[in-house]
């Protein structure tokens, strides 16, 4: 990764795409992935190249010195081993062991540059996973703008039909001398609300076209490729252990665990700066599951409110049967029924964001999506 995504998208047409198909070309595709792996590249070619001047090498360096008389005390005989040790530095031992330079005096110091250079490479490691896990989030969230604005869409253009029809059948009541008086206030009323659901088709158009376009943009593709997303509008609640998900976050979120390691890196002198980012995740992760709560609960709402819209107006439209003149009604619970089905998306795409999010902040969006890094 990145990657070649197993996702067809015709030159003509519309590309249909799930969330999973958006994710994976996200992956494949997204300019800023591609340019963090990039950057990944160079950062493990500076490790490399200092892993390389650090480690252990041997050089031999054989020499024999004879003096005039084997016999004589002043006869220099030399054998020397010349290492380069692990912390890059030139070692000397000679035949009567006599040691040059102490390796274990100067270990620590000298080879300081390499450790700090694998905590940085594990911190540059940390930032291509915060990298990955954003974009993967912002392309939910996007694709779910897409999936709101299509629904709402479909739900408005409906009401602007049964809008438009009540208009016209007042009209023709009215021409043809059927009316009574309550009659004269209904096709008014079917006029203001032809009116009101065109200016909220064309809203809603315009949300779906940006949100389709940042879409498009995330997932690296042509901005005049047609996309339609077709995951299934529903969600089912999920219980999250707030201990359970901190501890797992304490082990797998990129910035706390860049914080931990840049306290490494200085020695332990930012201590009390990893208190308060430990705290801050906590409290994070608590509101995040609480967040879920709520949204939940809101789902559960707007589902009974939908409920009762629709028997409402199907009480309604039994009474017209029986009593003349309930057309003014009849359209204002209509009107009652659209808010409610346009709050029950809300609803759902409000929960949908927010495990997405609670994903985010415990660092489990790339497991959450069985996504492997291969760095």
């Amino acid at each position: 990764m990145p990657g070649k995504a197993d996702v067809d998208i015709p030159a003509e047409g519309i590309a249909v795409l799930h969330l999973a198909d958006a994710v994976m070309l996200g992956l494949a595709n997204n300019r800023d992935i591609r340019a963090a792996y990039l950057g990944r590249v160079a950062q493990k070619s500076v490790l490399r190249a200092m892993e390389d001047r650090f480690s252990p090498g041997f050089v031999r360096d054989d020499s024999h010195v004879v003096g005039q008389d084997p016999s004589d005390r002043d006869a220099q005989a030399e054998l020397s081993v010349a290492r380069q040790g692990g912390t890059g530095a030139f070692f000397s031992l000679s035949w009567n062991e006599r040691v040059t330079q102490d390796e274990d005096e100067v270990a620590d110091i000298v080879a300081a540059p390499l450790r700090q250079a694998r905590l940085n490479d594990q911190i540059n490691r940390l930032n291509l996973k915060a990298i990955v896990s954003d974009i993967v989030t912002r392309i939910i969230f996007t694709y779910h703008e897409v999936l709101r604005a299509q629904e709402q869409s479909r739900l408005a253009l409906e009401a602007l039909s049964r809008a438009r029809h009540a208009f016209t059948s007042g009209t023709y009541r009215g021409a043809a001398g059927y009316w009574v008086e309550s009659d004269f206030s209904s096709l008014v009323h079917a006029e203001a609300e032809v009116a009101s659901r065109e200016l909220a088709l064309e809203e809603i158009e315009n949300r779906l076209d940006a949100s389709r376009l940042r879409l498009l943009q995330l997932l690296g593709l042509d901005g005049d490729i047609q996309i339609h997303a077709v995951d299934a509008l529903e969600a089912l609640p999920v219980k999250v252990g707030v201990a359970r998900t901190v501890a797992a976050a304490l082990k797998q979120q990129p910035a706390y665990l860049i914080q931990r390691l840049t306290a490494e890196m200085a020695g332990g002198n930012r201590n009390s700066h990893l208190i308060e980012a430990r705290k801050a995740l906590e409290n994070d992760i608590r509101e995040g599951a609480r967040n879920l709560d709520v949204r939940w609960r809101q789902c559960e709402a707007a589902r009974r409110s939908l409920e009762l819209a629709r028997a409402k107006l199907e009480i309604e439209r039994n009474r017209m049967k029986t009593t003349p003149g309930g057309n003014f009604r009849v359209l204002v619970f209509e009107s009652d029924l659209v808010n409610a089905e346009f709050a029950r998306i809300d609803a759902l795409i409000g929960y949908r964001n927010a495990l997405a999010a609670l994903d985010r902040i415990s660092g489990t969006t790339l497991w959450s999506w069985e996504i492997e890094l291969n760095d």
